[in-house]
C-alpha cells in the first residue's frame, strides 16, 4: 500500500465524487515512483495532478478522436 511506502494521510474537504479504474499495477507503480518523490499527499492526490496535468495538454493539442490513438485498441 502507498501510505506504508511514503504518502502522508490527509483529510478530504471538498465536494468529491468516486471513481474505480483498474489499471496494470505498473501504472500504479510508475504514480507512486512519481508521486511520493514529489510529496503528494497520497497517491489519489498525484493521479488528480496528473489527470489535470494530462487534460491541460489534450485542450493544447489539436482535436482527435480516441480511434486516432496509436493505443486505442487498449480502451474498453
Amino acid at each position: 500500500m502507498a501510505y506504508t511506502n511514503g504518502y502522508r494521510a490527509y483529510l478530504q474537504k471538498e465536494d468529491v465524487s468516486r471513481v474505480q479504474l483498474r489499471v496494470p499495477k505498473e501504472i500504479v507503480d510508475a504514480i507512486d515512483n512519481f508521486g511520493i518523490p514529489k510529496g503528494f499527499r497520497s497517491r489519489n492526490a498525484a493521479i488528480i495532478y496528473l489527470i489535470e496535468r494530462g487534460l491541460a495538454d489534450a485542450k493544447k493539442a489539436p482535436e482527435h478522436g480516441l480511434g486516432n490513438r496509436s493505443d486505442a485498441s487498449k480502451a474498453e
